[in-house]
């Protein structure tokens, strides 16, 4: 090959791309849940924020789960930040199994769920609030977060491991 032929070679670095699985997911779940407490409980004033810290927290456990059962991340995707479809699709893979909730629980996530996938808790809209915005019960994103976490932390860490769970997929 003379010098002129490698003159024209042209080799391109594409940026890497690292997608984490299960366990990562579970684990920035983790840092929101973290996060969203420390300003629900040092906040001197009322603030959404700790709401959708929460939200975002649940809905990556429930990603990290949906992960952990072999689910494409393309599926996972198109459910987006949609608490409703994401605790649904995380049922039928056998959520309940699991982790149980205090009765009405999933019902105030669901609630708060649409206005955190609509961005309202990031973004807060005082025309919102004023006509009558949900405003989500801190307690119950708390204690929904903290439940997910306890029971799916180390069902993610073993789909990471390789050492899977032996529950059925449906």
């Amino acid at each position: 090959m003379s010098e002129s032929d490698t003159a024209r070679i042209v080799v391109r670095l594409e940026p890497a791309r690292i997608l984490i699985g299960p366990h990562g997911t579970m684990l920035r779940a983790r840092e929101f849940f973290e996060a969203g407490l420390y300003l629900q409980n040092n906040a001197d004033r009322f603030s959404p924020v700790g709401g959708f810290l929460t939200c975002r927290a649940i809905e990556l456990a429930l990603k990290a789960y949906l992960f952990a059962r072999d689910i494409s991340r393309r599926h996972v995707r198109r459910l987006g930040h949609d608490l409703t479809r994401l605790f649904i699709e995380a049922e039928v893979r056998g959520l309940a199994h699991y982790v149980q909730f205090a009765p009405g629980d999933i019902a105030v996530v669901i609630q708060t769920g649409r206005d955190y996938s609509e961005h309202r808790l990031a973004y807060f809209d005082v025309a919102w609030v004023v006509g009558g915005g949900f405003e989500p019960s801190p307690a119950i994103l708390e204690r929904v977060a903290t439940a997910l976490l306890a029971a799916l932390e180390p069902v993610c860490r073993d789909a990471a491991m390789g050492d899977g769970d032996p529950l059925p997929l449906r």
